[in-house]
């Protein structure tokens, strides 16, 4: 299984667990994404070959994301995370991962 990590100012590749190796190990094709230091209304989203596969809002109650969730058969997923700035008054690109390449 991949991990990906979302922090405040960038995001990066966590090392596998013991259990999450194992899960690895069996061939299941999962990915785990965590996104920390959110703010409310944040979008978290992860995006495949055809587009977006998955996506979140944060909320006032929730500043944090944990979600493990097959790989949907994609060849390599990234995430984003998109925040409304009041400067602009839009919605823009705040953080953005590196890909996981699945084969």
């Amino acid at each position: 299984m991949k991990r990906f990590c979302v922090q405040q100012y960038g995001i990066w590749r966590d090392r596998l667990s013991a259990s999450e190796e194992r899960a690895s190990e069996s061939n299941q094709k999962m990915v785990s994404l965590c996104a920390s230091n959110l703010q409310p209304g944040d979008e978290v989203r992860l995006v495949g070959a055809p587009g977006i596969v998955w996506s979140t809002t944060s909320s006032e109650d929730s500043t944090e994301v944990l979600h493990t969730f097959p790989t949907f058969g994609q060849s390599f997923l990234y995430a984003e995370v998109w925040r409304h700035f009041a400067e602009v008054d839009d919605t823009l690109l705040a953080a953005l991962s590196n890909p996981l390449y699945f084969w």
